[in-house]
């Protein structure tokens, strides 16, 4: 974190040239009083909620309060009004210490002027719906003060499942010493990164310094290091031997010590210790952009990600990858609620003719990086799917992204269109080329290997991770010779959202029976829930027939009984009745759990062990229930808080030229998805090309360093870029 922190002082030093001309007021010692005021408030405010939180969960653990109750909510956990007690005192307060609209402290007020969200209506008491006195600007600052700590706990310490943990200190202590090390750590680094940049600021406006927050990134002393330090090494004492299921029923953001460690350290150092200074000054600016990345975190936690596709239902309970899919530009209303997004370049556009250049221009020529050629966005790198012993690698190109984010509270309702490009497999273990031995990802620096493809032994960036079936890159693409799809097939993820969604079996397939997922009857490449996208792509209407709604037993609904395990464990799958079952080696498993080399005896196990770690699959003895969609298809996603939320979407997948793609995955038909996604905040902009934007250096390339668009770095906090 100090070589960030200095390379945030030195790119702010070195790029000035590249920044609009700025002036700012001077602050009096009057405004410095008052601003003094309001930053200690906040910081009163959120110690105390941050407190508050962390006993309820305490108590809720050990069994002292019952297991309902929502230790995330403040008015919940603030059970001795200790936070309820803050906010009043801020408010009673702040007309003593400022003064009104008008008066010599209009400077002051002039950088509060629209409550953002997700407290977009705690300044409508007013004559505006904006900011009209410092009454106001206690209710704004202290709402979204209470709703960035909720969000805090959701996201970092989540709701253990309180009955299972009781039930497991039975035979040890170390869950509720992990989850309170946890709580008491991360607040701890909130209220360092808080003091160092109040204390900062403080100085700045001492010297009648700028009205700007100027302290953004700073650590002078080194004091939120030394916090940050000690959080990782006491969750790694704390948490470092639990398992990843005692892990898991802790519901915190990892499932590891260092991911808890990374997450609620790296995380809140990152985006809200400043942040919270920050909001105590100005209320600037909503996101440039969002880098919407999923969160399959195959290798080490278990998250809501999960992929089901296909109608035989093998291709059922699959993970996703951990990798950003998209970035998107956002045009955002005064309060940040509503953010107008599209597709934006980012570290997943390339030059068609080499994918090893990141390149500026959307699905469009950019003769600055690719010469003659286009430049093509992708939605994430290469993706391996394997299912009943058959693999694919799928990389797919990203034709558009419309929609609207809502910054601050993490609601998401997108229509992405894609065009799949399907690739045989290498084999049903490794479908894609992977990238090998590359020690940091995304980082811009090829330090691995690709292991298969065209570019096999030729130097590779991680950009995706899916662990069971490996690291993949743009640098290491599929080879063409594996091509089965032609120019691709068309997938429409519409919506992909927050909220419910459910798609309703409509169309005719086999022997009469209802599918929900056809093709478009003058072009079979695009798949279709309605004649609605055939007649939008001048491809006919849409047909099902020839389909099978499930690969049951028999081809009818009726086959598909409730049962299964839906999305991120809910109801939403089938299991097939009279039971299928299918037979797998129990030497191969994902992270998840779920089996993926079919068999029918020993011998087809062993057939498969060259392609196995340490050259044995195992033996046949794991039986499995065929799943199946019922009807209607439904998913259900969440919005958790602006920087996270778990999306949903219902597609169809269109056949491939492969008859053994198509049989295996159960092609033409639906695919559902329910992905964890992280919301990143692009704040920055790359200083020698200010046209696309930025949260880190890496984001930029060869157009760094990412800095301010204002006077100084911007540290996002919700939906602010301050």
């Amino acid at each position: 974190m100090f070589e960030r922190l200095a390379a945030v002082l030195f790119t702010i030093m070195i790029s000035i040239a590249f920044l609009p001309s700025q002036t700012s007021a001077q602050v009096s010692s009057d405004e410095a009083k008052c601003r003094a005021f309001i930053s200690k408030s906040v910081g009163k405010q959120v110690k105390a909620a941050q407190k508050a939180i962390g006993k309820c969960h305490k108590d809720r653990i050990k069994g002292k309060i019952l297991p309902a109750v929502d230790c995330n909510t403040i008015s919940i956990a603030d059970t001795k009004g200790k936070v309820a007690g803050a906010e009043m005192k801020f408010s009673d307060n702040i007309v003593a210490q400022c003064s009104d609209t008008g008066g010599p402290l209009g400077d002051v007020l002039a950088q509060f002027t629209t409550c953002h969200s997700p407290s977009e209506t705690a300044d409508d008491g007013g004559a505006t719906t904006d900011i009209d006195d410092f009454l106001e600007v206690a209710a704004c600052v202290s709402a979204m003060a209470r709703a960035l700590s909720e969000s805090n706990a959701r996201q970092i310490l989540g709701t253990p499942d309180a009955l299972a943990v009781q039930n497991l200190e039975n035979l040890t202590k170390n869950l509720s010493k992990c989850h309170a090390e946890v709580g008491k750590r991360y607040a701890k680094l909130i209220e360092t990164a808080a003091k160092v940049g109040a204390k900062c600021q403080k100085a700045s406006d001492a010297s009648s310094g700028p009205l700007d927050y100027v302290c953004a990134g700073l650590d002078p002393d080194g004091k939120i290091l030394k916090t940050l330090n000690k959080l990782k090494a006491s969750v790694t004492k704390r948490c470092g031997s639990l398992s990843l299921p005692d892990m898991n029923t802790l519901d915190m953001c990892g499932d590891s010590a260092d991911q808890v460690g990374a997450c609620a350290g790296d995380k809140i150092a990152s985006l809200v210790g400043d942040g919270l200074v920050a909001m105590s000054y100005n209320l600037d600016s909503c996101p440039r952009g969002f880098d919407l990345t999923m969160r399959a975190a195959n290798c080490s936690s278990i998250t809501n990600t999960e992929s089901d596709l296909g109608t035989n239902g093998i291709g059922h309970d699959r993970g996703g990858i951990d990798a950003t899919l998209a970035s998107l530009e956002l045009s955002c209303n005064p309060s940040c609620s509503v953010c107008a997004a599209t597709l934006e370049a980012g570290s997943n556009c390339r030059c068609a003719n080499d994918p090893t250049i990141i390149c500026n221009e959307v699905n469009a020529l950019d003769p600055a990086n690719c010469g003659a050629d286009l430049c093509e966005c992708y939605l994430g790198p290469p993706q391996p799917i394997s299912a009943n012993g058959t693999g694919a690698c799928v990389l797919q190109r990203t034709t558009s992204v419309s929609g609207t984010i809502g910054a601050g509270s993490g609601q998401v309702d997108l229509n992405a269109q894609l065009l799949a490009d399907v690739y045989l497999p290498i084999d049903a273990l490794q479908p894609c080329p992977i990238c090998v031995g590359d020690p940091i990802f995304n980082d811009g620096i090829a330090g691995g290997l690709c292991d298969g493809g065209p570019r096999n032994g030729l130097s590779c960036d991680t950009n995706g991770d899916t662990c069971d079936l490996g690291a993949t890159s743009h640098d290491c693409p599929p080879d063409p010779g594996f091509l089965v799809t032609g120019s691709g097939v068309a997938i429409e993820l519409d919506p992909l959202t927050d909220g419910p969604i459910a798609k309703t079996k409509t169309l005719t397939g086999l022997f009469g029976s209802a599918v929900a997922c056809g093709t478009c009857t003058l072009d079979p490449t695009i798949g279709c829930f309605s004649d609605v996208t055939c007649i939008l792509a001048g491809a006919g209407t849409c047909d099902g027939s020839g389909h099978f709604p499930n690969a049951c037993s028999l081809p009818f609904n009726s086959s598909c009984v409730p049962g299964g395990v839906g999305p991120g464990g809910g109801p939403d799958d089938g299991v097939c009745s009279p039971v299928d079952t299918d037979t797998y080696c129990d030497g191969v498993l994902l992270s998840n759990g779920e089996p993926v080399l079919t068999c029918a005896t020993d011998a087809d196990c062993i057939a498969q062990n060259p392609i196995c770690p340490g050259s044995f699959c195992g033996l046949c003895t794991i039986n499995k229930s065929r799943e199946c969609f019922l009807d209607p298809i439904a998913a259900i996603g969440s919005a958790t808080g602006p920087y996270q939320a778990d999306l949903a979407s219902i597609y169809c997948h269109p056949g491939t030229f492969s008859a053994a793609i198509n049989a295996t995955h159960g092609y033409p038909g639906p695919g559902r998805l329910v992905g964890d996604f992280a919301l990143t905040p692009r704040c920055g902009e790359c200083a020698l090309l200010p046209s696309d934007d930025c949260s880190v250096d890496a984001d930029c390339g060869v157009n760094g360093p990412c800095v301010s668009n204002a006077t100084t770095w911007n540290a996002p906090i919700g939906s602010l870029c301050p």
